[in-house]
């Protein structure tokens, strides 16, 4: 079963959130991007899988260029149908292959970004300058604009209607929203349908997730790494991942200026990126954060398998019968 790239993911959210600790040099669950262009799936690394992600990392898609090619013909046939029923012409849009790559902060591995010398190169790798995946120009004009320009203002408003369905604050569900909503639910439709069938297990994963701050052990231990923060003349962060949420908040709120991130801002946030990002690589490891963390954690989600044991073997049981 293959799933539309544009589909609900709501899965995601709730297993990424169960990776609760913050690496070192950045997010001890990392995501990569394929060489379609298109964001995998968060993975863990040996150090940082814990047990409730060895139940949860089957219901993660993942794929190859072959597979975002097939899932893209998929959708593009369905949405034809859909779009030809409604009495109108549409040519299924060609599969955008993408090349180039990213910088070396995107694509280092986890147990390099997590080493003194990386930080000091890198900080927490957000203020780098990345390469932008560049899409094959061949497969980048939409076919269906000779069509749809032919078409008097009318006919214009009606086919996009057909396509994207009448816009609504409401309009949330795949009905509301024309053929692409019919295409994609052709296409993810049956995964969709085990997010809502297995969203009691989810949620409570969630809600987990969400506790694991303010468990006593962790409170303690933040307590132990601010101390050292402090000692570094950081007086300001009281929990591991600030320092890590504080800069990425920065360099989005920049990016999304008007002029986006200058190159002087860039290199001012730069500034103060690396020595925040080194003194909480140090204090980090002085107080030996990711391995008591992620035990405190293990701790945590063991009882919640233990819990919930039935429900999450069943959620991996039809995940992977889908797959």
């Amino acid at each position: 079963m293959r799933h539309h790239s544009t589909l609900r993911r709501t899965l995601t959210a709730v297993c990424a959130t169960t990776i609760f600790t913050l690496g070192l040099a950045g997010c001890a669950a990392t995501s990569t991007e394929s060489d379609s262009g298109a964001e995998s799936e968060p993975t863990a690394t040996a150090e940082t899988a814990t047990p409730l992600y060895e139940y949860l990392a089957v219901t993660y898609p993942t794929y190859d260029d072959d597979e975002a090619r097939a899932n893209h013909d998929d959708y593009q046939a369905a949405l034809t149908t859909c779009m030809t029923e409604q009495g109108f012409s549409y040519v299924p849009e060609e599969y955008a292959s993408y090349s180039g790559s990213t910088a070396d902060t995107d694509d280092a591995p986890f147990e390099d970004r997590n080493t003194e010398a990386w930080v000091a190169e890198y900080g927490y790798g957000l203020t780098q300058v990345q390469e932008e995946y560049v899409p094959d120009e061949t497969a980048t004009v939409d076919p269906n604009n000779d069509y749809v320009d032919s078409l008097d203002g009318e006919q214009s408003g009606a086919y996009y209607a057909a396509l994207y369905g009448e816009y609504t604050a409401e309009a949330t569900t795949w009905e509301a929203q024309g053929c692409q909503g019919v295409a994609d639910h052709a296409v993810s439709g049956e995964f969709d349908a085990l997010l809502e069938l297995h969203s009691p297990i989810l949620s409570a994963a969630e809600a987990l997730s969400a506790s694991f701050p303010q468990t006593p052990e962790l409170v303690a231990l933040d307590a132990e790494w601010a101390a050292c923060m402090s000692t570094a003349g950081y007086t300001t962060f009281s929990t591991q991942p600030a320092p890590y949420s504080a800069i990425f908040d920065e360099s989005q709120a920049l990016y999304l200026t008007a002029t986006g991130m200058t190159e002087d801002a860039r290199l001012e946030l730069q500034g103060r990126e690396i020595p925040l990002a080194l003194a909480d690589f140090r204090c980090s490891d002085e107080v030996d954060y990711l391995t008591r963390s992620i035990t405190v954690q293990a701790a945590l989600e063991d009882q919640f398998v233990i819990d919930n044991e039935a429900e999450l073997d069943a959620l991996v049981a039809d995940f992977t019968a889908l797959a």
